[in-house]
C-alpha cells in the first residue's frame, strides 16, 4: 500500500520536514542522513523508522539531522527565482495537442456518464420526438399527400366559374400538406435546438475544468461530443421519418424515405451546430439561452420561403436567407412531394412556382445545409478555443500561482 503514493511528505512532532519524496527513497534518506548502516531503535523496516523519528521534536539529534539533511536537497528560494521563467505578458494557457485517442477516451467517459446518470433525459427527450410524430398522425389524415396541385392553364382556367366539389376539397388537402411540412420539419428542429443548447451549456463548465488541468484540448471534447450527439438521434430521426412518411405509398415517385433521412439528418446536424454556439456564448444563462435561441429560430422560419417568399423580401434578407436551415429542408421536402416531374409539361405546381425554385434546386438545398453545418461547426470549435485561452482565465491562473508561491516561501522555505 505504502507503494501506491507517488510522493510523501513526512513532519515531526514540531512541524519540521523529517522526509519529502517517493517511498522507494526513504532507505536511502535514512542512511545518507543518519550516516548509520541499522538503527538501534527496535523497529526494522524503513517506513516503521521514519514514523518513530516523526513522533519526536527536534530535540532529538536523529531528528536534527533529517531535518537538516532535508533542508539541503530542498531548493532555497535564490536558486528557485533563478531557475524561474519569465512570461511577457499573460499566463500562457495549457495547450494540449488534438489527438483522435484523446477524443476516443472522452467519448468513453461520456458514454459511461451517460449510461449511469443522463439515459433518463435522453429517453425523455426520445419519447418526446417520437411521440409528436405520433401526434400528428391524429391532427392530419393520410389522404393530404393523394393531391398533385398541378395546374393546367387551360383546362383549369376555363372552369375558373365552376368549380366542383372536388376541387374545394383538393385544395383543402394541399393547404393541410402544407402545414403538415411545417410542422413535422419545423418543430422536430427547434427541439433538438432546443436540447442540445441547454445540454452543451452545461457541460461547458466540465470542458473547462478538463482544460484547465491540461487534460483535454479543444477539437478532442468538440469531436467527442458531437459524435455523441449525433448517435442517439439516428434512431430516432429513422423512427421518425418512418412515422411522419405518409408519401412513399401514395405518391407516383418511388420511396422517398432515405431521402427523408438525409434530410431530417443534415437539418438535425445544422441545429446542432447552431445551438453549440448558443451553449457556447450563453452556458451559464439557460433562460437567456432558450430566449435567444427561440428568437434566432423564429427569425430563420421567417426566411424559410414558405410564409413570405424570399422575392418579396430586401436584398439583404434575402442574403441572410442563406444561412437558414429551415429554408433548405423544407424547400427540399416540397421538391420532393411535388417536384421531378409530378406535373406534366402542360401543366404547372403552384408551390414551386410560388416559392421560385424547380428540380435542379434539389442539389443546391443539400450543398447549402452542407454548407451551413460546417460553417457552424467551425464557428463553434473557434468559439471554444477563444474562451479556453481567455484572459480571465490566464489572470486567474496567474493569482493561483502568486498566492501558491507566496505561500511556498514564507511558510516552507523559512525554516
Amino acid at each position: 500500500m505504502l507503494y501506491s503514493f507517488d510522493q510523501l511528505f513526512v513532519l515531526s512532532n514540531t512541524g519540521h520536514c523529517v522526509f519529502s519524496g517517493p517511498p522507494t527513497s526513504i532507505s536511502e534518506h535514512l542512511s545518507l542522513a543518519l550516516k548509520i548502516e541499522s538503527s538501534p531503535l527496535r523497529v526494522s523496516t524503513p517506513i516503521e523508522r521514519l514514523i518513530e523519528y516523526s513522533c519526536k521534536s527536534t530535540e532529538d539529534m536523529l531528528v536534527t539531522k533529517l531535518v537538516e539533511y532535508q533542508q539541503r536537497k530542498t531548493i532555497s528560494v535564490e536558486e528557485l527565482i533563478e531557475r524561474r521563467c519569465l512570461v511577457l505578458g499573460e499566463l500562457l494557457p495549457n495547450r494540449v495537442r488534438f489527438s483522435l485517442r484523446s477524443s476516443l477516451v472522452l467519448f468513453s467517459r461520456y458514454l459511461v456518464y451517460v449510461l449511469s446518470y443522463r439515459w433518463i433525459e435522453i429517453l425523455a427527450f426520445n419519447f418526446i420526438y417520437i411521440g409528436y410524430g405520433v401526434a400528428l398522425q391524429f391532427f392530419f389524415d393520410a389522404t393530404i399527400a393523394l393531391p398533385s396541385g398541378c395546374l393546367n392553364m387551360e383546362a383549369d382556367f376555363n372552369n375558373t366559374c365552376s368549380r366542383t366539389v372536388q376541387m374545394a376539397i383538393e385544395e383543402r388537402l394541399l393547404e393541410n400538406n402544407f402545414k403538415y411540412n411545417i410542422f413535422t420539419n419545423n418543430i422536430f428542429q427547434f427541439i433538438v435546438l432546443i436540447h442540445t443548447s441547454i445540454t452543451f451549456g452545461q457541460e461547458m463548465a466540465y470542458f473547462a475544468s478538463e482544460h484547465q488541468n491540461g487534460t483535454v484540448s479543444s477539437g478532442s471534447f468538440y469531436l467527442s461530443k458531437s459524435i455523441s450527439e449525433i448517435l442517439p438521434m439516428i434512431p430516432v430521426i429513422f423512427l421518425y421519418v418512418a412515422i411522419i412518411d405518409i408519401y412513399s405509398n401514395s405518391s407516383h415517385h418511388n420511396s422517398i424515405y432515405w431521402h427523408l433521412v438525409l434530410l431530417f439528418t443534415l437539418s438535425t446536424l445544422g441545429f446542432q451546430g447552431l445551438a453549440h454556439i448558443f451553449g457556447i456564448l450563453l452556458n451559464d444563462q439557460t433562460l437567456l439561452l432558450m430566449i435567444s435561441s427561440s428568437g434566432v429560430f423564429v427569425f430563420q422560419i421567417m426566411l424559410g420561403n414558405f410564409f413570405i417568399s424570399l422575392q418579396r423580401l430586401h436584398y439583404v434578407y434575402r442574403f441572410l436567407a442563406n444561412g437558414s436551415m429551415a429554408r433548405y429542408s423544407f424547400e427540399s421536402l416540397i421538391l420532393l412531394q411535388y417536384g421531378f416531374g409530378r406535373c406534366t409539361e402542360r401543366e404547372i405546381q403552384p408551390f414551386l412556382y410560388l416559392m421560385q425554385i424547380n428540380d435542379d434546386h434539389y442539389q443546391r438545398c443539400l450543398l447549402m445545409m452542407v454548407i451551413n453545418i460546417v460553417v457552424t461547426r467551425v464557428v463553434a470549435i473557434w468559439l471554444i478555443t477563444q474562451r479556453s485561452k481567455s484572459k480571465e482565465g490566464n489572470k486567474q491562473r496567474k493569482r493561483v500561482l502568486d498566492f501558491s508561491q507566496n505561500s511556498f516561501e514564507t511558510n516552507w522555505l523559512k525554516f
